[in-house]
């Protein structure tokens, strides 16, 4: 096989590997599943080491774009569309203002003077279907119960499921680690989930610490971002903009209220680039990643 170019990019600590579509296709043609091209890429002990694939093609006006976590299963990614933004405009592919369409949805992009990007997202919802979590009644400051405790949180998707759970002060890492992937996997959650544990600093200030479903702790969760600040939007009766304080870097998210689109601005930076190797393309059939998927 021939090697495979790729670019290494973070917003707020959330790190990607992104390729090009036709790259994939070609390695899909060679019986490369592009379940096990991410898991390979997002090891970071034997691949290049990220939080997701990303899988970019350029549309007429815009890009098409696809985000795996490191489990191979497909999501939709807050962060990954500021870093596919972050590297169209490096290349010259896009103007100012363009269209991403990832995961069935079109997310309007701003590329701002000062170098940020600006991302208008689908209202959030808390609709139990559209979560989704398995009840007819939507979960808002309800209880849940995950590792012998009652926790009060709410489920909301902001194109991929978040359970958003207020805390007055940090928890512990020994409960974080034992409570976040129960709760990932709680029978409520058909399709699992990711939680977002939510402290408020100062007023619409929230700190983060993240667990992402299929990827385990993670510095920056954008959709998270924006479920945590719609969270405390509904809770306090009003808009305007939130700091989202993730572990890895900061997000501002307004709305006009929290049935509004939001807006999420942040940074995306290139932390560098290479190929594939045509040996390390030739090992995805072997025993270190056949069947890892």
């Amino acid at each position: 096989m021939r090697s495979v170019h790729f670019w290494k990019y973070q917003s707020v600590g959330n790190d990607f590997v992104l390729v090009m579509a036709d790259a994939v296709v070609r390695l899909q043609t060679r019986g490369v599943a592009i379940e096990t091209l991410c898991t390979a890429t997002c090891d970071r002990n034997y691949g290049i080491g990220s939080d997701g694939l990303l899988v970019l093609e350029q549309r007429d006006n815009g890009l098409f774009l696809r985000m795996f976590n490191p489990d191979g299963s497909e999501d939709f990614c807050g962060n990954g569309i500021r870093c596919a933004a972050a590297l169209a405009r490096s290349q010259g592919w896009v103007q100012d203002r363009f269209p991403i369409e990832h995961f069935g949805r079109e997310v309007s992009v701003e590329l701002l003077p000062d170098g940020r990007i600006a991302t208008t997202l689908e209202p959030a919802s808390f609709d139990p279907h559209q979560v989704p979590i398995l009840s007819d009644r939507e979960l808002f400051l309800g209880e849940i119960e995950a590792a012998g405790k009652v926790w009060v949180a709410s489920a909301i998707s902001t194109g991929t499921a978040h359970l958003v759970i207020p805390i007055a002060t940090p928890l512990s890492d020994a409960d974080f680690a034992r409570v976040s992937p129960e709760l990932e996997h709680h029978p409520l959650f058909p399709e699992r989930t990711s939680i977002m544990w939510a402290q408020e600093i100062a007023p619409a200030h929230l700190k983060l610490r993240i667990w992402e479903r299929g990827a385990g702790e993670t510095l920056g969760c954008g959709t998270g971002s924006v479920a945590s600040a719609i969270h405390w939007m509904r809770i306090n009766g009003q808009g305007g903009e939130v700091t989202v304080e993730n572990p890895g870097g900061t997000l501002l998210v307004s709305a006009d209220s929290w049935q509004s689109a939001p807006v999420v601005t942040g940074e995306a930076f290139e932390t560098f680039q290479g190929d594939l190797t045509p040996s390390f393309l030739d090992a995805l059939g072997g025993s270190r990643f056949a069947g890892c998927c």
